[in-house]
């Protein structure tokens, strides 16, 4: 064996040892697991379309958000704030904002 492969070896062979050095310090002190528990709760809209609005299904989807965004209203999960303009004095409008508050579903083939 020559002395560059013999060097080159024993470089490699310190490595690996110093990486399982380095895995069995970890596995002493195992990394902390948090637990996030959140509850979620579908909201689902049926819908019976009549076999000529079937062409026009961006005005069915159109109309289902609709009927989602009511129910969300009604059940309490969108939040409105009003806020007046403050630097101008003399003023004829007013800033709504709405905010809903979800839980992003899960990705598939992740």
């Amino acid at each position: 064996m020559s002395k560059k492969s013999y060097k080159r070896n024993q470089n490699r062979l310190y490595r690996e040892i110093k990486r399982r050095i380095i895995a069995e310090q970890a596995l002493k002190f195992p990394i902390p697991i948090t637990e996030c528990h959140r509850n979620i709760e579908t909201l689902r809209i049926r819908h019976t379309v009549p076999n000529y609005l079937v062409r026009k299904i961006e005005f069915v989807k159109t109309d289902m958000a609709n009927r989602i965004a009511r129910k969300l209203v009604a059940e309490g999960f969108v939040e409105f704030f009003i806020s007046e303009n403050k630097y101008e004095p003399i003023s004829d409008a007013i800033e709504i904002e709405a905010m809903v508050r979800v839980v992003k579903p899960v990705q598939e083939g992740r």
